[in-house]
């Protein structure tokens, strides 16, 4: 397409940039700028990361949460090296429609007093106690 704009991931020396691209005609292509790069690692760290505390009602570690179907995060969890879940967003709207999706889930569970219930309910704990969260709802 003559005239046609678009962003293009590339990985550009161990960074993650994204380019304004403007194709003129046929197969010519201008790059037009090239902007956002950042490395793997600076990616990760500007995430909203949240914490599940393990001494919650479920006690809940990676291991223990790896036995369960319970949905993931929208960036997914990840283990601390103590074993500990952390949960990934973009940021704090993602983080409250993830709340909003755990407890939907919850409604299907039929025991409340499951291994799989508890651990639902220490994820929407963790993400109302999230300051980031609570600044995010208080703006």
């Amino acid at each position: 397409m003559v005239g046609l704009k678009y962003l293009k991931p590339l990985l550009k020396q161990n960074q993650h940039c994204y380019q304004i691209i403007k194709q003129t005609s046929g197969e010519k292509i201008e790059t037009l700028l090239t902007i956002s790069c950042f490395t793997a690692e600076q990616l990760i760290k500007s995430m909203l990361r949240i914490p599940v505390p393990s001494d919650g009602l479920s006690e809940l570690d990676y291991t223990k949460l790896s036995q369960f179907d319970i949905p993931e995060p929208g960036n997914g969890f990840r283990s601390e090296i103590n074993n500990s879940v952390i949960m990934a967003f973009d940021d704090e709207q993602e983080a409250i429609e993830y709340a909003h999706l755990i407890d939907e889930y919850t409604e299907l569970l039929s025991d409340q007093e499951s291994e799989e219930f508890l651990i639902a309910a220490d994820i929407i704990k963790a993400i109302g106690d999230d300051e980031f969260v609570q600044a995010y709802i208080q703006s």
